[in-house]
This record gives C-alpha cells, structure tokens and sequence, in this order.
C-alpha cells in the first residue's frame, strides 16, 4: 500500500476507490527479490513483521470499509465489494508469506543492471573512491 494517507483523502473526497493489499506479514516481495539477487548472502535485517499488520482495521480506523480475505469465499466476497464501490473499500488479502511472487523476469533485470556494480561481486563504494 502506497500510504495510507492516500487512503484518508480518498475517504475525505468522497473517492469510490477500491484497494487490494497482499499481505504476507512483512515485505515478502523484497525478500524474495533479495533472494534471487547477487545481495542473497549478504547480511541483511528481516523482512517478516514481529505481527501481522491488519489493514482492514487500519482502513476502519480512516473511515473506509475494511474487509479481510483469508479464504477463497472471503476473496470472492471481497472483490465483489470491489466491482462497483459506494466508498473506499480495502481488501487485507492474507497470503502465504513463503510463496514466491512471480518475479522472476524483474529479479533478472535488476540482476543484469547490478553485474559489475560497485559493492556487488566487486570494490566497495570507499575502495571504488579510491578511499582504502
């Protein structure tokens, strides 16, 4: 989710927006990017939230109508609240933070533009400086 604010002012402005959150607990689409990058075995902090945020009960908090969907039946509920929205609605999608999300094709993209970059598989930024 971008920001949350964005979120308030379309509630504010009276927006029939409708926003989908994929939530794994963490950022589970860096982690798995990490893990597919030349930055794989570097050292890093973790990725996984110490709990779950609950987005629905946030978008409540701002005034939008806030839905969870842990269950294909609740997914299907959910994204028909979606269609044709009377206010901002958010959908809090739980999902399975070990699945790997498909992006394979970005991960080698960034990977290509990284070959030979400075700090990976070659000189440090300060050794590049010619600092050490």
């Amino acid at each position: 989710m971008g920001s949350v604010l964005d979120l308030f002012s379309a509630v504010e402005q009276g927006v029939p927006i409708a926003v989908i959150v994929f939530n794994d607990g963490g950022w589970g689409m860096l982690e798995h990017g990490i893990l597919q990058s030349p930055l794989r075995e570097q050292r890093r902090p973790s990725f996984r939230f110490k709990r779950r945020v609950d987005f629905a009960a946030l978008a409540r908090s701002l005034h939008a109508r806030g839905l969870v969907a842990g269950t294909l039946p609740d997914l299907r509920f959910a994204l028909q609240q979606c269609l044709r929205p009377k206010s901002a609605v958010l959908v809090d999608v739980l999902i399975d933070p070990s699945a790997v999300p498909p992006i394979g094709g970005r991960t080698a993209h960034v990977n290509r533009h990284m070959e030979g970059a400075v700090g990976v598989d070659g000189p440090t930024a300060r050794e590049a400086e010619g600092w050490e």
